[in-house]
Parts: structure tokens; sequence; C-alpha cells
């Protein structure tokens, strides 16, 4: 086989291929072998016919064509390889000369990832945040500790109902005078204040007693999951039947012990800000490498490809679909309540969309410059870190990561993560500007 190609433009690349007739004839054989055992011929039994009888039968054109159909691929693929082009999306095939005993020769145009023109890509001052840990923040975490360890007793005699206080209650709700469904419970607990029953419901109890009967109106936000009660008015018939109050535990080194595996409130002190610091950290080096990597990006050229940019857009616009879901919304009823259509939807999306398209291809381009690579063994680190928190997914997630796609994907994942790290290793970090400086 041999093949050249051009570039016709920045993303599309042309072959032309050239399949020897030795070549063309195995692959007639290996048709006539697929497609014998398909027919039934009269005088021979299924799958027994000699390969002429089969061409005389079905006709010399239907073992071609599938003769066609296992050659081109292969030598296609071939010459694809041989290129080190990488594809983004499937050829378009022209059979340019097939005689007998010629060379078969066909041409492919193929949309490819264009070339990158990094420019300068290092010794960048970025500015990068100073790593910080307050003693409020300490105090903070201490408090959200204190909160787990909580205990509820019971209110003074004759308290009333007020934020911060939980009330034990049983509650009946009607829509139109009747019951409805989802709509009644007893001995629930709620906080006061706390926001999380229907808006209004939590303040029309503050002043209550325990033994207290209420009537309270509020009406289910338009966007609640549950079509039949968006947006209308209900009435709840409520009994409070307690009053608790929150204890928090005293900020000691029993409390200390209780609540951790360290023997004074110091020690615990010291590992809430070390993890406190660990995280910021992290922060720090994130903000930094998005800093890095825009700077990088900026100064690139790249004409970017159109297929890349639009499926960019709709992976956007699955994940947008995704996050309305997850909040009890249809894209579809969100785009009739924002008069947005799909054209209006993807014309937003795009310039983020270029962005990231662009990013990708740089991050790439780097990875090359840098001779950086992803081995077997990162890959399968990353897998392992990927499925830890898929719980009874785990087992399925993991089979498709380990699948020779799912295998390339998070190869790709893991190389751009080395190439962001490289770039921030290649840059000079200076100390971030204050607010006001």
């Amino acid at each position: 086989m041999k093949s050249t190609w051009e570039k016709v433009a920045p993303s599309t690349a042309q072959f032309e291929i050239e399949v020897e007739p030795q070549q063309l004839e195995e692959a007639m054989d290996k048709a006539y072998r697929k497609l014998v055992r398909r027919v039934n011929i009269p005088g021979f039994r299924k799958g027994k016919a000699p390969r002429l009888i089969v061409e005389r039968f079905m006709g010399r054109g239907a073992l071609l064509e599938e003769a066609l159909d296992i050659v081109v691929p292969e030598a296609y693929d071939q010459a694809l390889d041989e290129s080190g082009l990488k594809p983004i999306d499937q050829p378009k095939l022209d059979i340019v000369k097939m005689e007998d005993g010629q060379p078969l020769v066909f041409k492919a145009e193929v949309a490819v990832k264009p070339d990158v023109e990094l420019g300068q890509y290092q010794g960048f001052e970025v500015e990068k945040d100073p790593v910080e840990v307050t003693d409020k923040e300490v105090d903070q975490q201490l408090d959200l500790l204190r909160e787990r360890h909580a205990q509820l007793s019971a209110a003074e005699e004759g308290q009333a109902l007020e934020n911060g206080l939980f009330a034990v209650i049983d509650f009946e709700g009607f829509l139109d005078g009747a019951p409805f469904e989802g709509g009644k419970a007893e001995g629930y607990m709620l906080e006061v204040g706390s926001g999380t029953f229907i808006p209004g419901f939590e303040d029309q109890l503050v002043g209550a007693k325990a033994g207290e009967d209420r009537e309270i109106s509020v009406t289910f936000p338009e966007e609640y999951h549950a079509a039949e009660l968006a947006g209308k008015p209900v009435t709840f018939k409520v009994k409070v039947r307690e009053i608790k109050k929150k204890e928090l535990p005293a900020l000691d080194d029993a409390f200390a012990k209780e609540a951790s595996p360290f023997q004074t409130l110091q020690e615990l002190r010291q590992d809430l800000t070390n993890r406190l610091e660990e995280a910021a950290k992290a922060r720090v080096n994130a903000a930094f490498e998005r800093r890095v990597v825009e700077k990088v990006v900026e100064q690139a050229q790249v004409d970017l490809p159109e297929i890349l940019v639009h499926r960019q857009v709709h992976r956007m616009m699955d994940d947008f679909a995704q996050q309305l879901a997850a909040s009890g919304l249809r894209l579809e009823d969100w785009m009739a309540q924002t008069g947005k259509d799909d054209h209006a939807l993807h014309e937003e999306f795009e310039p983020a969309a270029q962005r990231q398209v662009k990013t990708d291809l740089v991050l790439e381009s780097v990875a090359r410059q840098e001779n950086l690579e992803a081995s077997d063994a990162e890959v399968r680190q990353e897998i392992d870190r990927m499925t830890r928190n898929y719980g009874a997914q785990a087992e399925s997630t993991r089979q498709y990561l380990s699948s020779p796609e799912g295998m390339e994907r998070v190869r790709e994942a893991v190389l751009m993560d080395k190439a962001v790290k490289r770039l921030a290793e290649l840059q000079k970090p200076v100390p971030a500007a204050k607010n006001g400086d």
C-alpha cells in the first residue's frame, strides 16, 4: 500500500491511497468466505459453493462491494497511522480508480486536529495568592464540629417557638379543601428558621407553644417538582407537640476527646489548621494554574474546527439540562419559561465552547512539545481514583473506563493534567496584589 496526504485546509487533510492488486484480491477472498455463508445457491450446501459460482450467482459487483468494505477501511487506518494525524470525524471516501489487475486508488478527506502555534508558553510572571488560614476559619470549623455533636433537650415550659428552636409537629396539607398526597406527617422534627420547609411555613410557626394548633397558608414555588402543586396556594393544619432546644458541647479537652482522635483541644485546633492549610494550598494552586493556562492560551494561535466547537456546545447543553433536571426542571420547560430555543442556547454557549476547545488543543500541543506521556500505570491509577466514590455503579464504570475507548479518554485527561502542571512549573509566581493596592 502507498499513501500521500496534504492539508487542504487548516483542519482538513486529504489522502490519496493506493492498494496493490494482491491486497484487493485477498479482500475479495475474504468477502467470498463471508458471503458464501449467507446465501443459498441451488445444488450446493450452504457455505460450500465455490467462489466462481458465488460470483456468478450474486454478481461480481456484490463481491467487490463487500471487498471494498474490508480493504478500504484497513488501508485508510494504516495511512492515518503513518501520517500521525488525529482525525476528529469520519472520512469522506471516493474511489478514483478500480480496474482488474490494477491498483485500487481512492481518496479520503477527513477533518483533523489543526496545528497550534503556541507562541510563548513559559517565563510569564503570574500572580499567586498567599496560603492563609485565619483563627476565625478554624473557629468556624470547630463550631461545625460542635453542631454535629449537639444534643437536643426539652425547652423550658411555656417557651414560644423562635428561630433556632426545634418543633416536633404533626401536620396535614389541603389543596382546595382536600388533602393532597405527601402532605401529611406526624412527629416531624423541624428547625424553625432553617428554610427547609415551603417558604412562609416556618415564619408562621414563630410564637407558637407546645400543644398549640395553627393553620398556616402558603404557596408552593412555581418550580416545585410536583407539577400538581407548583404555584398553588395550600393550607396546613399544624399541631405543635414539643419544642426542643439545641445544646452545644463545651469547647474543651473533653470535647476534643469525644469528637476526634486527639486528647486536647489544642491538638484538635492544630489538626483543623493543617487541614484548612492543605485545602487553601490546593485552591491557591488551582487558581494559579488557571491563570497560567489563560495566559498561554491567549498567546497561542489556532483555527478552531467547527465540528469540535459544535460538539463542545452540545456537551455544555447536555450538562445544563442535567443541572436543571437535578432541580426538578426539564430543559423544555426552562426554555418555554425563558423564551429561548435550541438556537439561542447554542449561541449563548458558543463563546465558552470556543475557549474550551482552544484550551484543549493548546494543552495537547504543550504535551507534545514537552514530550509528556501518560503511562498505563498512571491511567489505571486515575481509573481507581475516578471509580472510588461510585458506590454500586463503581464496577460498571470501571468496565467502561477500562475499555479501549475509556482508557483513551482517561489517558487524554491524565495528559492534560500533566500539561497544566508542567506549564505551572515553567512560570514565575509573583505575589498577588491585595485589594486596594
